[in-house]
Parts: C-alpha cells; sequence; structure tokens
C-alpha cells in the first residue's frame, strides 16, 4: 500500500514537471497545429453555442471549435502557446486574457483535467461571461488513476460528484450535461444569471 502511495505521488508529480518542461511545451505546440482527435468534442460544444455569440476560447488549440461555431459575432482564441492571433494565457499561474468587451460564453474544451486548482479557474470564469461550456472525463471505477489519466498529464482526479460539487461551489448551476466519449460536455450558468432568468 505504502509503495504504491509513493509511486503514484511520484508519477503526479512527474506529471506536472512534464507539462511545464520544454518536452510539455513540444506537446502543447504540436496540440495548436495539428487537427485533434478530439475535434468531435469541439463539434458537440460548438452546437450548444447560440448563432451570434460572443465566445471567448480558453485552450484554443488549432481552434478548429471557430470552424465549428455559427456565425459567432466575436471569437478570441487564448492559449498557452502563443502566436499571432491567439492570447497568451496560463491559468495556473493565474495569466489570464486581457480583453475588452463581454462575451456570451467562455469555452474551456479539455483544459480542467490540466489544472493544479481548477475550482481557482472555475470562480474566475465569472469575469468573463455569465455562461460556461467546459468538458471534463471524470475519475470512475473502471479507470486506473495511474496508468490512464496520469498518462494523458492530468493533474487533478475528480468523480462526477466532485466535479458538479465544484462548479456549485464556483457558483455555476447546471443548465447541460451532455456525455462525449467516456467524458461529459457541461453548460453552465452563473448562479446570479440564473437567478435573474427566474425572475424575470
Amino acid at each position: 500500500m505504502l509503495r504504491s502511495l509513493r509511486y503514484a505521488t511520484r508519477r503526479a508529480s512527474g506529471a506536472l514537471k512534464l507539462l511545464a518542461s520544454p518536452r510539455g511545451r513540444r506537446r502543447w505546440r504540436r496540440v495548436a497545429y495539428e487537427l485533434p482527435a478530439w475535434d468531435g468534442r469541439n463539434a458537440l460544444i460548438a452546437s450548444l453555442v447560440p448563432r451570434g455569440s460572443a465566445v471567448l476560447d480558453l485552450g484554443c488549440g488549432s481552434q478548429t471549435l471557430k470552424n465549428h461555431l455559427d456565425a459567432p459575432s466575436r471569437y478570441v482564441p487564448c492559449d498557452l502557446i502563443p502566436r499571432p492571433g491567439v492570447i497568451e494565457i496560463d491559468l495556473d499561474r493565474n495569466v489570464w486574457p486581457d480583453v475588452d468587451g463581454a462575451f456570451d460564453y467562455v469555452v474551456m474544451s479539455g483544459v480542467l483535467e490540466y489544472l493544479k486548482a481548477p475550482s481557482a479557474a472555475l470562480c474566475r470564469v465569472h469575469d468573463f461571461a455569465p455562461a460556461l461550456i467546459t468538458s471534463y472525463q471524470d475519475l470512475r471505477p473502471d479507470i486506473n488513476k495511474i496508468t490512464r489519466r496520469m498518462r494523458h498529464g492530468w493533474v487533478n482526479h475528480m468523480t462526477l460528484a466532485d466535479v458538479l460539487g465544484a462548479f456549485l461551489d464556483a457558483g455555476w448551476g447546471v443548465d447541460a450535461q451532455v456525455e462525449w466519449d467516456h467524458s461529459y460536455v457541461f453548460v453552465l450558468r452563473s448562479a446570479n444569471d440564473r437567478g435573474r432568468l427566474a425572475g424575470a
């Protein structure tokens, strides 16, 4: 038991170091320019965004979400890897985009699993939009945390109940929850905004 715990701790530490290392940055650089295997998730997310919405894409990768959106009024891509037209961010280091104007939706597709403090990030998103669409592959009994999750470089390991609790604690209500390829896509609305709409 103790050996397993030590092994898990070493793997977790290794995953964090990898993400911050030159090798980890090379991985994200590839993601920034290649068509991702999870493009179907971006298509699903885009189908949940109303036509003409202003969208802030945190962790945009190769920006395939933009291709699926139905005539966005505004699309602003942000990513760990800066490049022309993409705002540099590092959510774990509290580097958020400096953007003008309000957005209808923030999208964080395939981002939460890589954050050391996902709850803090969920709280900060309120500053940008009243609605958030995010994804998460929850920890399940049939998935070994060490061999499956850490292999992807994921640094937090929440069950579905944990994820829903984190949304609630951060002031988000769940408007929709859709399963996609062993993970979930959530449409979240600010609790304050939900209350205003209910009272309208």
